[in-house]
């Protein structure tokens, strides 16, 4: 999301800025300047989706005078990832992975419009960004390259520079590595 406006802070650190949407989704921002801030917004719930929601602002303790109103509407539909392949991984061995997108979305499908995260299910502050490398839009695949993480289930998230986050809720990507078979020598 980007709120336009002037006199913000230039940078991010030593400043507190909090855009929330009126049903609590919080959006986290990741650029600012004079008079752009960018945030990335949580998932919204289902319950949001076709609502128009407001947005309330706050700079480090301050609340900016708004000259219009700052409602946005939610889309209508939820895009969603359908598959992920492979869904287990070595914790130490790079893997490309593909990430199967509805065959509805209609969006641009261009490698540079996509971002890929995975978020550790047991530790919530243990992130890790995967390059996207590839995006096929007859199949509607996205290819991301694993280089290794801590062994355990995580989940993953998908945003698109114009739709902005796809739902991933039903995908899971375990790392992990086994033994499965052990022989006297």
């Amino acid at each position: 999301m980007s709120v336009q406006g002037t006199n913000f802070p230039h940078e991010l650190t030593d400043n507190s800025i909090n855009i929330v949407a009126q049903d609590n989704t919080n959006c986290v921002v990741v650029y600012t300047s004079e008079n752009q801030m960018l945030c990335q917004t949580a998932s919204f719930q289902l319950n949001s989706l076709g609502q128009t929601l407001s947005v309330t602002t706050d700079v480090n303790g301050n609340t900016p005078t708004l000259q219009s109103n700052v409602d946005f509407v939610i889309r209508t539909q939820n895009m969603k990832t359908q598959a992920l392949n492979p869904s287990s991984v070595s914790p130490v061995l790079k893997t490309l992975i593909d990430i199967t997108v509805d065959p509805g979305f209609s969006n641009s499908f261009n490698a540079a419009d996509f971002t890929v995260q995975i978020k550790s299910k047991s530790a919530s502050n243990y992130i890790k960004k995967l390059p996207v490398v590839a995006a096929h839009d007859s199949n509607k695949t996205i290819t991301v390259k694993f280089a290794g993480a801590i062994s355990g289930d995580y989940s993953i998230h998908v945003n698109h520079s114009q739709w902005g986050l796809i739902d991933t809720s039903a995908l899971t990507l375990k790392v992990e590595s086994y033994v499965s078979n052990i022989q006297p020598m």
